[in-house]
Parts: C-alpha cells; sequence; structure tokens
C-alpha cells in the first residue's frame, strides 16, 4: 500500500479549506471509515475496482468513476482486494461544497459513472501542492471545484454514454491493440483529422489524452497477466507493446506503486 498525501494548515475560512489531497495506490488492506465526517470526499478512481457504503447502500466505483461523500455522514469505503484501486482524491471543508453541489441538483447522489474528469482533479491536486500561500490556492481550487461539480452533474444528466462517435472509434482501436505501439497519427487516420484534432476530441470526451488512456490499457493487461500467467516479465513488456522492460518497469510502478515484481509476489 502506497499514498502520496499532502496535508494543509488548518484554516478558519467557513467557506472553503483544503484539508488533504493525495493519491492512493490500494491494496486489499484499505479500508477507510468516519464516523459523522467533518469533511467533504471526492474521489476519482484512476483504476481498480471497490466499494462505498452511503446510508447501508452498496455502491461500487470502478475506473472512470467519481464518488464523492458529504461531511456530517457515516465514511465507509474499502478496495477490492484482487483489482485493487489507484486514486486521486482530496477532503475539503465549507459552505461552498452544500451550495454548489445543492445547486446542480446532485445532493443525493454520491457515485457518478463514467465521469472522466481526472484532468481536473490532477489540477486540483497540482494546485494545492504547488507551494503557492494557502489564500491564491484555495482561490484557484474553488474554481476548479466548481468545474469538477459541474462536470459532475453533466455526467448525470447527459447519461455515462454521451461519447461522440470518433472518440469511441479511437478508443476501440486502442482497447483491441493494446500489444501494439500506438501513435497519434495511428489514431488521427481512423477518424480522418489532424493529429492535434485527435487529441483535443478524445481529451474532451474521456478527460485524459490517448497516450496516457492507452499507456493504463497496457498496464491493465500487463497487471492481468502477471497474475493468472507465469510469462517472464520481459515477455509481458514486449507483449504490451514496451520496447524494454526497464521501461516498462517504469511505467508500470508509476500506475500502480510498485514494481512488476513485487506485483507478481503480492
Amino acid at each position: 500500500m502506497k499514498e502520496i498525501i499532502y496535508s494543509f494548515v488548518k484554516s478558519d475560512n467557513p467557506i472553503f479549506n483544503i484539508q488533504l489531497c493525495g493519491v492512493s495506490y490500494c491494496d486489499g488492506s484499505y479500508v477507510i471509515k468516519r464516523s459523522a465526517s467533518k469533511i467533504h470526499s471526492f474521489e476519482y478512481i484512476i483504476s481498480g475496482r471497490g466499494t462505498i457504503v452511503v446510508k447501508g447502500q452498496k455502491y461500487h466505483p470502478k475506473e472512470g468513476d467519481v464518488y464523492y461523500l458529504k461531511a456530517g455522514e457515516d465514511h465507509y469505503y474499502y478496495s477490492d482486494p484482487q483489482e485493487p484501486w489507484v486514486k486521486i482524491w482530496f477532503n475539503i471543508r465549507g459552505g461552498l461544497v452544500d451550495s454548489l453541489i445543492s445547486q446542480y441538483g446532485i445532493s443525493e447522489i454520491s457515485l457518478f459513472e463514467n465521469c472522466r474528469i481526472q484532468s481536473l482533479f490532477e489540477e486540483f491536486n497540482s494546485n494545492a501542492s504547488s507551494g503557492m500561500d494557502m489564500r491564491t490556492v484555495e482561490s484557484q481550487n474553488a474554481v476548479v471545484l466548481h468545474r469538477i461539480i459541474q462536470e459532475m452533474s453533466r455526467c448525470v444528466n447527459s447519461g455515462s454514454n454521451d461519447y461522440s462517435e470518433d472518440a469511441l472509434a479511437m478508443k476501440e482501436f486502442i482497447d483491441s491493440h493494446c500489444d501494439m505501439r500506438i501513435t497519434t497519427g495511428d489514431l488521427a487516420n481512423i477518424i480522418y483529422r489532424s493529429q492535434s484534432q485527435a487529441i483535443r476530441i478524445f481529451k474532451k470526451n474521456f478527460g485524459i489524452t490517448p497516450y496516457e488512456y492507452a499507456l493504463r490499457r497496457k498496464i491493465q493487461v500487463a497487471s492481468q497477466l502477471l497474475k493468472s500467467t507465469r510469462m517472464p516479465i520481459r515477455e509481458i513488456a514486449s507483449y504490451v507493446g514496451f520496447s524494454n522492460e526497464h521501461y516498462f518497469s517504469i511505467s508500470f510502478k508509476a500506475h500502480t506503486g510498485t514494481t512488476p515484481g513485487k506485483y507478481r509476489r503480492n
């Protein structure tokens, strides 16, 4: 289990203040319980599966989902031991959350499926960990929070499959060619657009670039091979399209928090 966590000096700002933010590379032991929590928790699932329990109801956030747990309620969530979460998150306090959540009509919703807004969570955490003074960080992230909640509302109201045909075509190509080195030019040719247009369309629909999505899919396939086969790591690296085992190991650790060898042993 590995976590990158940034904590902040407590603020008396009653409107908006950040408590913690970070990235968690979970394992089967990951469980969080808070009684009548004093914080709002926003979490984006980069990969893996897990469970949240809200008022006795279980939900199962997976890759591409966002979940939101309110202040004042019990928080209980845990990662799947076989496909543990990798997630980016932040915990905040203040009346701004209640106001925005209420205004956008999503106060009774905890799970936002297929809400591909990882880039906004990364922007929030990047601002928070930038070293800027806290007033500037809070000012910038109040705007990012508004955008996040706006997108959460859009995901609920537009449905989880509201993607353009071009975006879906590129995604399906990546999904079916995880063993290849796919270039932006390959994707652009599929949809008869320029490379810059292909990147922009993909990111608009899924919240990340085609390169990052393809890399994650390769890591997911590699993870399954490490768990379910005895293929040597160098062969797995080649199978999912990496030019060498060293680069594969670096990329795998960046996405899972551990090396391929340790992942297999665990």
